[in-house]
């Protein structure tokens, strides 16, 4: 055991002898054993307790380097778990492993995160045939079957628990278990094997033999008061077994991979049943794409913050691989906690790139251990005003007048410390500050779209948007606090949203490559569609809106045309809030006829998503009522009706009269549909009679939106409105703030 357990860590060696050569990506940067233990243990992940399960020690909230493991309040499912052994087994055990082994054993219901098992996939037949071969392989070689089932259960179940992993996660973790699912591979082959030797042992034929010709074995057993023995002449009818392996090849392996049993006897498509559907990414080529249009998105030289692996990788790999960008240097702030890491950027300058200026970290810092006074740590402080100087050179670039300027900004942390105006101050934020206040002069500096504005350490007044990034300026721009806020460089961000390339360019060249979402071979992942909308939904959106606050409708219909021609909805997985969000756009810039075929695409996306059954009163109604709004914004006015009706009972007070006028919107709608004019007027002046308490509900927007329709329908009967009713109390506008209210559940970190 020790010869083997020795054997398996020489595979690690290949990291020293990787670690020594230095490549641009080189973690932990493995030359000693003290390092290679860093690598392996994962020690830039930090740590959590193994018992109890929920990580709650006093202050842990405070503390950047753990988190707490779960929430009493809500779960992946959407059901709270009550009690340390409910997570520990419904999560920990349940969806974070037997999941796993259903999805490789009996089949997955779809790509999305969090997916559950599919037993119309493959019948279970392999998971069957494995439950089998375990049986088998204790009745056989029961001290072999416990080695087995030792290693899958250490290199399942028991890695499992040890890595009390919390929820949520950023990604499925079915790739840390392959080691278990090997070895309930090979079950399913010796089961195999078992229905072979039964059916050979069943249908050989016998024939009584001497005594001396029997084996050690045969002589134990042998309880006959002669000379002879029964033993098995032959092997058997051979077809019947050659047969017997064909039919279990096809209903295991084959099963697996074309998904036989989902599409003959549960009608599923090819894409659904099969496995080969599920993980061929043929035409698929979302990560290119993205990763290069984020690139493009930079100027030269640029250093790029970055978050995540998602927003990492695909970038390094396009620059190792393909060369393309490769003077953009690429910081993730992830990996920005550690002092190799740091060491890296401010030492090496990877493929020819430039080294970042990083003043405030010494050598003598980098080269003690991270988390020790003498290395870098996190620290804890108040916020502070950090200036700085701007040449005239710089300012020429950025204002196009060569007037040396500063600017200032508060640098804070996401970190703070409950009850006190102390925040934590990761390493990562650390080194935000001291990149931009050492290398704004010389080169440019952006953040990834993708990464929240949470990161940017107080500088959300200083961000200026260029295609997929947000460039860090000293000029002061209005802060981006929802998905499409923020101002724009027009004549960049017009480069990278309108201009097109059909091969990489290796050099600075601002155009997107962005053809795998309208190819309808193209075989994307779920995970593709969540990225891939959000982000390039948020770039044209964005454009939109910027050119809707300028009233510049024009431009705004250009943008938003374009995002549909490059995602359409025919082909992208878009989320109902998206689509809805388009709509709005679409009736602000004054097409309602666009509008409506976007609310109607988000209100069929909606009607199609499975309810949940487990969410409290509160929460039900409140999916209620954006169900009801959004058909009565797409004109499925007998849907919508239905829906409101429902939750009169439900609902009191302001809320009550809320939906009451509402349903009286839809009734003087239909009037309207059906032609009754005369009715609908009468319904309206109704309302605006019976429903002035919305004024003091903060909803007097909606009055004063029927009053306009009650104007206009009044107008084409040649019919004088009735006097006026009191102005409402301005209310804001509540398009606007339902726009920004869907752009808040749009809106997912990335990772």
């Amino acid at each position: 055991g020790g010869v083997l357990v020795l054997l398996g860590y020489t595979t690690y060696g290949m990291l020293m002898i990787r670690g020594v050569q230095d490549p641009p990506m080189n973690q932990h940067r493995p030359t000693t054993f003290a390092a290679l233990h860093e690598y392996v243990a994962r020690e830039q992940y930090g740590e959590a307790r193994e018992f109890p399960r929920r990580d709650d020690r006093a202050g842990i909230k405070d503390d950047p380097l753990h988190a707490p493991t779960w929430d009493q309040n809500k779960s992946s499912s959407g059901e709270a778990y009550t009690s340390d052994l409910d997570f520990f087994w419904r999560y920990q055990t349940v969806h974070m492993y037997l999941r796993y082994l259903g999805w490789n054993y009996i089949g997955r219901a779809n790509d999305n995160q969090d997916a559950t098992t599919d037993w119309t996939k493959t019948g279970a037949l392999p998971l069957l045939l494995g439950l089998f071969g375990i049986f088998w392989h204790f009745k056989r070689d029961p001290k072999r079957a416990v080695a087995f089932m030792a290693a899958f259960l250490i290199m399942g179940l028991v890695t499992d628990w040890y890595q009390n992993q919390q929820d949520g996660q950023p990604r499925e973790r079915d790739y840390f278990y392959v080691g278990s699912f090997a070895i309930y591979a090979m079950w399913i082959g010796i089961g195999a094997t078992g229905i072979m030797e039964i059916l050979r042992a069943k249908l050989a034929k016998k024939q009584d033999l001497p005594l001396q010709d029997a084996g050690p074995k045969d002589r134990e057993v042998l309880d006959r008061p002669d000379d002879k023995y029964p033993a098995l002449r032959g092997e058997g009818p051979m077809g019947l077994l050659a047969g017997t392996l064909a039919l279990i090849v096809v209903l295991v392996p084959i099963n697996q991979c074309i998904g036989l049993v989902g599409m003959s006897v549960f009608g599923k498509s090819f894409h659904q049943a099969s496995k080969w559907g599920e993980y061929s990414r043929e035409h698929n080529n979302v990560p290119l794409e993205y990763a290069y249009n984020i690139l493009q998105s930079c100027d030269k030289d640029g250093i790029l913050f970055t978050a995540g692996d998602n927003d990492t990788f695909p970038l390094w790999c396009i620059q190792d691989l393909y060369g393309i960008r490769t003077d953009v240097r690429i910081v993730n702030l992830s990996l920005g906690n550690m002092g190799w890491y740091v060491k890296k950027l401010k030492d090496d300058g990877p493929w020819g790139s430039k080294k970042v200026n990083l003043p405030g970290f010494t050598e003598e810092q980098l080269n003690n251990p991270d988390e020790t006074q003498a290395g870098i740590h996190y620290t804890v402080g108040p916020p502070s005003t950090v200036t700085v100087n701007v040449s005239a050179e710089a300012m020429q670039r950025f204002t196009g007048v060569a007037q040396p300027s500063s600017f200032s900004w508060k640098y804070v942390s996401q970190h703070k410390q409950e009850g006190s105006d102390q925040y934590v101050y990761q390493v990562a934020d650390q080194l935000v500050k001291d990149i931009v206040a050492n290398n704004i002069n010389d080169r440019p500096i952006y953040f990834a779209v993708a990464v929240p504005p949470s990161y940017w350490v107080g500088l959300d007044e200083h961000i200026l948007f260029e295609g997929l990034t947000a460039r860090v300026v000293p000029t002061i721009h209005k802060a981006s606090r929802q998905l499409i806020d923020g101002d724009i460089n027009e004549a960049v961000y017009t480069d990278v949203a309108y201009r097109t390339v059909s091969t990489l360019h290796a050099t600075p060249y601002r155009a997107m490559m962005l053809e795998s979402y309208r190819d309808p071979k193209a075989n994307r992942c779920a995970l593709d569609e969540k990225y891939g909308t959000t982000t390039y939904f948020e770039l044209y959106a964005r454009m939109a809106n910027y050119y809707i606050q300028r009233n510049r409708m024009a431009d705004a219909h250009r943008a938003l045309d374009t995002l549909g021609v490059r995602l359409p909805p025919a082909l992208v997985d878009w989320d109902y809030s998206l689509l809805q969000f388009i709509g709005q756009l679409y009736q602000a810039t004054g097409d309602p006829k666009s509008a409506l075929v976007y609310t109607k695409l988000a209100a069929a996306k909606l009607s199609a998503a499975p309810q949940s059954e487990s969410a409290d009163l509160t929460t039900q109604l409140q999916n209620d009522f954006r169900r009801g709004d959004l058909y009565y914004g797409a004109q499925q006015y007998d849907s919508a009706r239905a829906i409101f009706s429902a939750m009169l009972p439900q609902v009191e007070g302001g809320n009550k009269l809320f939906i009451e006028f509402r349903i009286a919107q839809i009734d003087e709608k239909i009037l309207e549909k059906k032609g009754d004019k005369h009715g609908a007027l009468a319904k309206m002046n109704e309302m605006l009679g019976k429903f002035q308490g919305l004024n003091q509900m903060g909803a007097g927007n909606e009055l004063q939106t029927l009053t306009q329709d009650r104007d206009r329908l009044s107008a084409e009967l040649g019919i004088a409105p009735p006097a006026a009713v009191a102005p409402a109390t301005p209310q804001g506008d509540g398009t606007k703030e339902m726009v920004d209210s869907n752009a808040k559940r749009a809106k997912s970190p990335k990772k």
